[in-house]
């Protein structure tokens, strides 16, 4: 029986796999006509949702919506309270600058909101944690006595970042993927025991480790993507905010969001709970049709088109069409037809890059529609894995894999700038086999010069970098394996 949290739909990214993964499996049981065996039931459950009632129709049947019950706040097993302080930002100033000035009101917010317990404060980067960390110390105390001190000196001593150590010896702590595993591992020690009393992390540490704390403070709602600065995720906030809260040890918790003044109100109505969930499947909905022709769940137009109405996009389209681009206002039947047309479109475009076969009524998967489902591959990247010719040399072949959109979430920070034009271009050390010319300024070329160090046996010693390039390599094997096989 699946779980999913459902507000993850509201995610651009991870909440079109999540509808189409859901569609598919009731549509599954909507085929098995009451046969006990194979009936599929789907419990969603989210602690944000106002529009509930539209999860219930696009989880129901012909026989009516699913049945939905919106629980009281008083049930919750911690109290939690929900803060949004906004802060003025000039015109002039950058995101970098408002950034940098909430770590000097940081100090005011932990003494008015955390009660003396254990706060996590997330910020959008690794230097951003250090530099906010670097700032509170100096602005507040939070070591406790003579046997905390001792507490925090014992394990900061096996720590190897020098940094982390002064930090970990006045109670404050920074947590992630740049920090060696053994570090990370004494500063998530040292937090659940309850001796740190403030630890910064980045927001990844909301998806994988468990760390509740009293009090959770997202300090700034934007943050670095591949495409420059934009706002955390939906989905992204309500998980740090959800770290608040340890049932075990008390019964009230307090999140508390920084943001710009003029974003205030969108996150209270988030926090509140009266932020509508919307589909994003209408962005990745070619990938889609591609999977659902070659698992066989759509066989022809028609097919197509009552998979579309079994979609949380179809509801959402008929409540709320402006979201997806169409005219407020319209008839049910023109919502329908203009979804139908969009979804015809797509099948054309499949049909015209070779990825599915179409006749007049029947679709059918192509090899390369096959491998692209199979391999999870984007529909611009199979547009250019088929425009090789199969003569190109290795050089050229790492251009192109370092250009595959599968990389947008790779992120080229400042701090990795060094270390990558060292290994692209040093006369003192072996470097890679294609040197780019230029310094390293863009994603792709950060790409380029990290698979050619992998490729090369070459030391990568930072170990985000290091980390960043395991990741691309999982990344790379997929793309170039559907391309092997085509």
């Amino acid at each position: 029986m699946p779980r999913p949290q459902v507000h993850l739909l509201n995610d651009p990214q991870r909440g079109p796999t999540l509808e189409a993964v859901v569609s598919r499996m009731k549509n599954s049981r909507d085929l098995c006509h009451g046969d006990s065996q194979q009936l599929i039931r789907c419990l969603a459950i989210s602690a944000t949702i106002p529009n509930a009632d539209d999860i219930g129709e696009w989880l129901g049947s012909e026989g009516g919506p699913a049945v939905t019950h919106k629980l009281a706040e008083s049930l919750r097993p911690v109290r939690l309270r929900r803060v949004v302080l906004g802060y003025p930002c000039p015109d002039k100033w950058s995101h970098f600058r408002f950034d940098l000035s909430l770590n000097y009101k940081l100090a005011a917010v932990l003494h008015t909101y955390s009660d003396q317990k254990p706060a996590l404060v997330f910020c959008s980067t690794r230097k951003g944690c250090q530099q906010a960390a670097a700032v509170l110390v100096k602005e507040a105390r939070f070591v406790s006595g003579a046997e905390h001190k001792v507490r925090l000196t014992r394990v900061a001593n096996l720590v190897t970042d020098g940094g982390v150590r002064e930090l970990l010896l006045r109670g404050v702590g920074v947590h992630h993927a740049g920090l060696a595993p053994h570090d990370r591992h004494c500063v998530e020690q040292l937090f659940l025991d309850g001796d740190l009393p403030v630890l910064f992390c980045t927001s990844t540490l909301a998806m994988g480790v468990n760390l509740p704390a009293h009090l959770v403070v997202v300090k700034s709602t934007s943050h670095y993507t591949a495409d420059g600065c934009g706002p955390y995720s939906d989905a992204e906030v309500l998980q740090m905010t959800g770290r608040a809260g340890r049932p075990q040890f008390e019964t009230s918790a307090t999140a508390v969001i920084m943001t710009q003044v003029q974003h205030r109100s969108r996150y209270e109505a988030l926090l509140s709970g009266t932020q509508l969930t919307e589909s994003w499947l209408h962005l990745h909905l070619i990938a889609h049709l591609n999977a659902e022709v070659v698992l066989g769940t759509v066989t022809d137009v028609e097919v197509a088109l009552r998979w579309l109405r079994s979609t949380f996009l179809y509801v959402r389209a008929l409540r709320n069409p402006t979201h997806y681009g169409l005219p407020p206002g319209l008839p049910r039947r023109q919502v329908e037809d203009r979804l139908q047309d969009l979804c015809m479109v797509e099948l054309n475009r499949l049909a015209a890059a070779g990825l599915i076969s179409k006749g007049e009524v029947e679709v059918s998967a192509t090899p390369s529609g096959r491998l692209m489902a199979r391999f999870c591959i984007s529909f611009q990247t199979m547009q250019t894995l088929q425009q090789m010719s199969g003569t190109e040399d290795l050089s050229a072949l790492l251009a192109v894999l370092s250009a595959c959109g599968e990389f947008e979430g790779i992120q080229l920070r400042t701090s990795d700038k060094r270390a990558l034009n060292a290994l692209n271009r040093d006369p003192h050390r072996s470097c890679v086999r294609y040197p780019l010319p230029g310094r390293v300024k863009t994603t792709q070329m950060k790409v380029n010069v990290l698979v050619q160090s992998v490729l090369g046996s070459l030391p990568i010693a930072d170990p985000s970098l290091s980390q960043d390039a395991n990741k691309i390599f999982r990344v790379a094997e997929r793309v170039m394996r559907s391309r092997c096989c085509s």
